[in-house]
Parts: structure tokens; sequence; C-alpha cells
């Protein structure tokens, strides 16, 4: 099969990101009927777990959300990488089948030697990540639902490489529902967090056996060694790397509790789900972009453009997107939690920077996958190893604002990382580096200068902050990111392509 990979940029240029981003925008488009749903559930929860619950026990929903968050890469085993890294490369149909099937049914027997293995030590892991073994009963109760997440995970993984969208749609409309009302039926009616997880374990029970017949059709109950071996080459390499990434959102709350307080973290997780309400159309763009940057570099001579191209819109999105977060800082969280929690409002400016440089990687971060090279990704082990040097210097000294401002910084670095491994090593794509560090130190400003306003009584520099979101929508223009041509043209194929 013939790659696209050195072939040049050609006239047509404008007219290849054009429909790059109608198809983006549409698949988004539906894609976000299931991915809203996801997001706001969480958000409708805040409000009810933050005044029924301590804050030391919303403090411990987000470490037991940690412990699940640093399990599940090693039951997934990087599996759906495997998978995607050889789904698009000319197969037919039942070879596809054939893939799928040995990849779903690892992970369906793995997850189970993996819970028979843990179960045994709950009382270790409630120690060790909890600070205190009474919570074992929560962390038994996590353990056992890790299997059903991810094998509701692989299943919309299915519907998404087999672009059937609407079965995407279903299952995440349904688990997100399920899960999050069973689960505060459990809060209520057993009092507290051992109702809360049982119910979240049992309804991700059923919404795993409702998946079953949605995938039914892609699964053969046959395990080909061949097709194993060929996911886990792919996906075991990017194993450290997965989890040392996960370590970047997540090692914080650690250094919080070991020398903070359980506290501390709670208020540390409400400034995090405030600040990344604008991360909220990340996930949506990635589920289209994660397959159509395959298939462009497959396909598409100019691909290393639409690359340039997509980090500029999505650096430029999430930067007038924490821009207005930052602004409304104070008040929303007076939204979402009692007064107390005030003091979150300090980690707002570093958590909307990270989550522009989150927005970056999901662009550069996909140079290994895209060449078959996952030892690359080791890469990931460094950045993280300097990122808990940040929370050593930061979180003892500065607290919540510290171990913030250190997870921004490690995702900077990421973001920096791996830009120049995708232009200069791999060559997978070439950045005009003026242009982009440029752009991306003006968009981290803008939000920390907007921070800094914050501090002051909201209507005292109001007239300030409505000129730096008037003034970065004019950066906007200025480095071509919104230019009114461009956008003009795609929309004008989206109104024909949906006449």
């Amino acid at each position: 099969m013939t790659v696209a990979r050195n072939a040049p940029e050609k006239i047509g240029e404008n007219d290849v990101i054009s429909q790059t981003m109608v198809t983006l925008i549409k698949q988004s488009g539906v894609y976000a009927v299931g991915d809203i749903l996801p997001k706001i559930i969480p958000l409708i929860l805040i409000p009810i777990l933050t005044r029924y619950l301590s804050v030391a026990d919303f403090g411990i929903t987000d470490l037991l959300a940690t412990m699940v968050a640093l399990l599940s890469p090693f039951m997934m085993m990087g599996i759906d990488a495997g998978i995607q890294a050889y789904y698009f490369d000319g197969r037919n149909q039942e070879e596809k089948k054939q893939l799928i099937s040995s990849g779903y049914w690892l992970l369906f027997i793995w997850c189970l030697v993996c819970c028979a293995i843990l179960f045994p030590f709950s009382n270790f892991l409630a120690g060790a990540l909890i600070g205190e073994t009474k919570y074992v009963k929560l962390v038994e109760m996590v353990l056992l639902s890790i299997p059903f997440r991810l094998l509701i995970e692989i299943a919309k993984f299915i519907m998404r490489v087999e672009e059937r969208t609407w079965g995407y749609v279903l299952i995440t409309v349904m688990a997100s529902f399920v899960v999050g009302c069973v689960s505060i039926l459990g809060l209520f009616w057993k009092q507290g967090l051992d109702g809360y997880y049982f119910g979240m374990l049992i309804s991700y029970g059923l919404v795993f056996l409702l998946t079953l017949p949605l995938v039914r059709k892609w699964l053969v109950f046959n395990l080909s060694k061949t097709e194993i071996k060929k996911i886990l080459l792919i996906g075991l390499p990017m194993l450290p790397a997965i989890f040392m990434s996960l370590c970047m959102n997540y090692i914080s709350r650690y250094f919080l509790l070991t020398y903070r307080s359980v506290e501390e973290v709670g208020y540390y997780q409400l400034g995090w789900k405030i600040a990344t309400i604008v991360g909220f159309i990340l996930p949506l763009i990635n589920q289209a972009w994660m397959p159509m940057r395959f298939k462009l570099y497959y396909t598409i001579p100019e691909y290393r453009l639409v690359y340039r191209k997509m980090l500029d819109y999505l650096v430029g999105l999430t930067t007038l997107g924490g821009l207005v977060i930052t602004m409304f800082s104070s008040r929303l969280i007076g939204v979402f939690a009692p007064d107390n929690y005030q003091i979150a409002s300090i980690t707002i400016v570093p958590f909307c920077i990270m989550t522009v440089a989150q927005a970056m990687n999901l662009v550069v971060y996909s140079g290994p996958a895209l060449v078959k090279k996952p030892r690359f990704y080791w890469l990931t082990v460094l950045v993280v190893m300097l990122g808990v040097l940040f929370q050593f210097f930061f979180t003892p000294r500065y607290g919540i604002a510290g171990a913030a401002w250190a997870t921004a910084l490690t995702y900077c670095c990421m973001s920096a990382v791996y830009m120049v491994l995708m232009d200069a090593v791999l060559h997978v794509c070439s950045f005009n580096w003026k242009h982009s560090i440029s752009f991306v130190l003006i968009s981290w400003l803008a939000i920390f200068v907007m921070g800094y306003l914050n501090q002051n009584p909201f209507y005292s520099t109001i007239v300030f902050k409505v000129g730096i979101f008037v003034s970065y929508c004019f950066v906007l223009d200025a480095f071509h990111v919104l230019g009114k041509n461009e956008w003009g043209y795609v929309l004008r194929l989206l109104r024909k392509e949906n006449g």
C-alpha cells in the first residue's frame, strides 16, 4: 500500500483543509449528541456531592477516580491503540472482524485475571491510595466496576472505528444516564459513599450487558494468536507512556494528600472540574479526529498542513473558552459549591492553560502512532519525571495553587517535546515555528492576564476583561485562525452538504 508520506503540499491546500474541517465539524456534531450528556451529568452531580458530602468525602471520590484512572491502562493493555493501528491498513471486513474480536476477548479475559489478582489486596490499596483502610469496601466496589467500564469503552471504540456514530451515541448516552441516576439513588438510599459506589457498580454491570447486542455483529468467538501478537506489539510498549500521561493528571492528588490534607484534594478537584469545562469540546473533536488523522496520513498528500492548521484551531478554541471560564471563575464556583470552596478559584488559571496544552496534544501526541513507532512514547516517562519534580517543589510550599501550576507546566513541556518529535524526528508535520510559538505564548499570556484581573472585584475590571477577550479575537484573525474567508468557505460547504 502506498502511503502519502512525503507528498508535496499542492495548490488545493485550502480546499483540503476546508473539506477536512467540514467532515470534522459534522462528525464532531454527531458525537456531541452522545458526549454532551456524560459531561453535563457530572456537572449536575457536583452541587449534590459538595452539599451532601463533607469536603473530605468529596476529596475521597477524587482519589478513587484516580485509582480507576491509574489501574485502567494496565487492564486495557493498549488493546484499543493496537486495534486502531492495524484497522485502516487495507483489511477486508472479515479481517477487521477478526482483529476486533481478538482484542475484545483478550480484554475480557485479562480483566478477569486482573480482578482476581487485585481483589485480595483491597486493604493495601485502600491504605496506599486513600490513607485509611476503613474505605476498603469502596475500593472493592470500584475494582469490580473497572472491567465493566473498560468493556463499555471498547464497545464505544468499536462503534467509532466502524464509523457507527449513532451506535456510539446510544452507548454513551445510555451509560451516562444509567450510571448517573443509579449512583445518586444509591447515595440517598445508603446515606453516603457506600451507597454511591454500590449504585455505580450495579449500573456499570447493567450497561455492559446492554452493549453486548450492539457489538455482537462485529464479534466472533475466536482468538487469533497472530492478531493478538500484532495488537500487543503496538499496545504494550505504549503502556508506560499511557500510565505516565495519567500520572500528569492525578499524581498531584497524592502530593496534596501527603503534604497537605484530603480537604485540599476536594478543593483541587472542584477547581479542576470547573476549569476543564472548556475541555468538554476536546473529547467531541477527538472522537472524530482520532480515526480521521490516520485516514489523512494514508490518503491525503496535504496531511502535514492539515495537522498544522488543526493545532492552531484547537489552541484558539480552548483559549477562548479558557478566557470565559477565568473571567467568571468565582461565580461558577458559587454555582457549583458552597462558599467555603471559593479557595478553589486560585487553580483556575493554571488549569485553563493546561487545557490549551491538552488541546495541542490531540495533534502532536499522535506522531509515533501514525508511523507505528510506539517506542517514542517513552519520552512521556521523562516528561512526567520532570512533572514529579515540579510537584515536589511547588505542592508542599503552595498547596493547591502549586499543584495546579506544576500540572500545567508538565503539560506544556509535554506539548513542546512532542511538537519537536513530530516535526524534526518523525517528519509527520512541518510547523512554522515562529508562528506556532508566538501564537501559543500569546494565548497562555491572555489567560494569565485575565486571571490576574480577576483578583479584583468583578465589575471594577470588567472593561479590561472584555478588552482582553476582544483583543484575542483580533489575534486569531492576525494568525489566520479566525479568517473570515476561510471559515466562510467552510460554512458554505456545510450548507451545501446539508442542502
